[in-house]
């Protein structure tokens, strides 16, 4: 036991009996009670050039970026900090992290579209132990406007002869910038017109124009009024025109007709109709739809001079009623009893598929064309996150990382429509914390369909591998201590596999796991593949070292794993099935037969051998990884 000089005691000592955790040595300090903290000074910031995802300006559903330094100049260090933004209710907060006397910070703010003001200002302040440390400053943001359709409405004028059926030319132009869906036009007239009260004009993107005839049937002599009205989704976009129009004696004889025919006024009055709202084959240049998802929403439009309610719509898919079907009680129905929007989401099969939509009410029956969708699944994206953790006795772990990105990201790899990579190489950013966000970043994406369920997520680690008494196989982070093994290194199962499992692709970990000692990690990853279904190829069995050698810059792991890429470049030895493909499969082969030879090769010789272990379920396609 030590006194020093401020007068706290320290103690140290050793422990060989297995209490309280204390395995190792431990150490204690007894202090006097502690001063009062010093004030902060408040922190000189400078704001950098805010970045658009247009370049320009930030628009709905879209999020801009405004770097933030943020200079200590005081004496003590700023801890627990928080960048506090607000905009009427919506509050939010963004971690600062720690920021030494003297030194300076960089930090991103995320700036979406719904936390700025009707100004276009967003308030922000830095806040720490729900003090402020940086008074409120404001940001000016370039918002986009909104995109927003302009619909006009014109006639052609017309004479009107009593007796004689009439076209009305009608144009609907939207002179907007935005899309203007489920168009349709409401007509009222006086009793000398004889013409359906509705009109489904459909989609107009800005600039577009669209001309459509209605005919009417004119009885009767004197003065005629028609007025139109044209509207998109709940006519929050409209226009509309008034019509006074004088009606010519025609032939007495053909007014008569008119007149006294029942089934021409039937015709005029009562009617049954239905359009593709969503897909509309009309914006499509090919009769086939190719569609790249499983799953499609599709949406008709039904106008009649009846009701018409849920049970007169039905869609055949491949020629069998979806009526049965457990999505057909998903549906929904918007609009009024005469003129409804139905939707409903179809389960694609893949290839060709058919579809036609029947409404069948008191009026009659009305068809759909038959649309036909492709369903042609897309390639892949392949997300990677790969670690190599520094170490003093590691030299190539942040080698191996960057090698093995570089081997599976290739130009010429055709097996993933897109390639994300994130990267942790450094002290820095692989310590636990920095792990555990950058996985729950991999999660959010997910969260925000970024990643897909047919995605591929590999997750490369290259580190010290850690074996508990308990079993516990756990990986050393950049800020690994071992007085503090829980707080500086990750459970292998609970805190990297457990948190990466709500992400619902398909996942392959790949770990070069070196440990001077009994590493349990084969154990472990049998464990998590049979519970999580997950995909693991390990460095070494569990009674094994992973070993690295300068001849190689790498661990011999990593080295098999970039030659098996470069050697299916350049031919197709390691291609078993002749697909032009490389699997899991296939490249595990070439890596158990390479990885021992390595090490065999080594010098001096290594103690123990060292064989990597392939775990998958054997129910799972072998993930394809590389493609010609």
């Amino acid at each position: 036991m030590l006194q020093r000089t401020d007068g706290s005691l320290l103690a140290a000592g050793f422990s060989s009996k297995k209490i309280l955790k204390a395995e190792e040595a431990w150490i204690f300090q007894l202090t006097p009670k502690p001063k009062k903290k010093a004030k902060v000074k408040e922190p000189r910031i400078t704001l950098e050039p805010m970045v658009y995802p247009n370049e320009s300006s930030l628009a709905e559903n879209e999020r801009a970026f405004q770097t933030i330094l943020i200079e200590n100049e005081g004496t003590e260090g700023i801890t627990e900090a928080q960048i506090r933004t607000q905009n009427g209710r919506i509050v939010k907060m963004f971690e600062v992290g720690v920021i030494p006397p003297q030194s300076k910070r960089r930090i991103s703010l995320p700036i979406e579209y719904s936390m700025i003001g009707s100004d276009s200002k967003l308030a922000f302040e830095i806040v720490q132990e729900n003090a402020v440390l940086l008074s409120p400053r404001t940001l000016a943001v370039n918002r986009a406007k909104p995109s927003e359709p302009n619909l006009v409405l014109e006639v052609v004028p017309v004479n009107l002869e009593s007796g004689k059926a009439t076209d009305f030319i009608f144009t609907v132009k939207n002179n907007g910038t935005g899309t203007a869906e489920n168009i349709q036009m409401l007509l009222n007239s006086s009793s000398q017109l004889k013409l359906p009260p509705q009109y489904l004009v459909g989609t107009l993107k800005a600039n577009e124009t669209q001309k459509f005839t209605i005919t009417a049937d004119v009885v009767g002599i004197g003065t005629a009024s028609l007025s139109a009205r044209i509207g998109d989704e709940d006519f929050v976009h409209n226009d509309s025109l008034q019509l006074i129009l004088p009606i010519a004696k025609g032939i007495a004889q053909k007014t008569e007709a008119v007149t006294t025919s029942t089934p021409a006024k039937t015709a005029a009055q009562n009617f049954v109709n239905a359009f593709w709202i969503a897909p509309n084959p009309d914006q499509f240049d090919h009769k086939e739809i190719v569609w790249n998802e499983p799953e499609i929403v599709v949406q008709i439009k039904a106008v009649s001079s009846k009701d018409i309610d849920r049970q007169h719509f039905e869609i055949e898919v491949n020629g069998q009623s979806s009526r049965s079907g457990a999505k057909f009680d998903e549906v929904s129905l918007r609009g009024s009893n005469n003129s409804r929007t139905f939707q409903n989401m179809i389960r694609l099969k893949e290839g060709v598929n058919t579809l036609k939509a029947t409404i069948k009410n008191d009026v009659g029956k009305a068809e759909t064309e038959v649309l036909k969708i492709v369903y042609s699944p897309r390639k892949p994206n392949l997300h990677i996150l790969a670690i190599g953790v520094p170490q003093a006795d590691l030299k190539y772990t942040a080698k191996d990382g960057r090698d093995f990105v570089k081997a599976i990201t290739g130009n010429a790899n055709h097996a993933f429509q897109t390639v994300f990579v994130d990267t942790l190489f450094n002290e820095k950013n692989t310590t636990k914390t920095e792990i555990l966000k950058t996985m729950r970043r991999l999660d959010y994406r997910f969260k925000d369909k970024q990643i897909a369920e047919n995605d591929v997520l590999v997750v490369f680690i290259s580190s010290h591998g850690l074996t508990q008494q308990n079993g516990d196989f756990r990986i050393a982070a950049g800020d690994y201590d071992s007085p503090f093994m829980q707080e500086t290194s990750l459970s292998f199962e609970k805190e990297i596999v457990n948190y990466l499992d709500k992400i619902g692709c398909a996942k392959l970990f790949f770990l070069d796991a070196c440990h001077s000692g009994e590493s349990n990690i084969s154990n472990d990853a049998h464990f998590a593949a049979e519970n999580k279904n997950v995909n693991m190829l390990v460095s070494c069995r569990a009674d094994e070292y992973s070993y690295e050698d300068d001849r190689w810059q790498n661990g011999a792991f990593t080295e098999a794993l970039v030659q098996a890429f470069d050697d299916f470049k350049l031919n197709k030895t390691l291609d078993v099935n002749n697909d032009n493909a490389l699997d899991v499969q296939e490249l595990f082969r070439h890596v158990e037969r390479q990885v021992p030879q390595l090490v065999n090769q080594k010098k001096p010789k290594p103690t123990t051998e060292q064989h990597p272990v392939l775990i998958v379920k054997e129910s799972n396609k072998p993930l394809v990884l590389y493609s010609k």
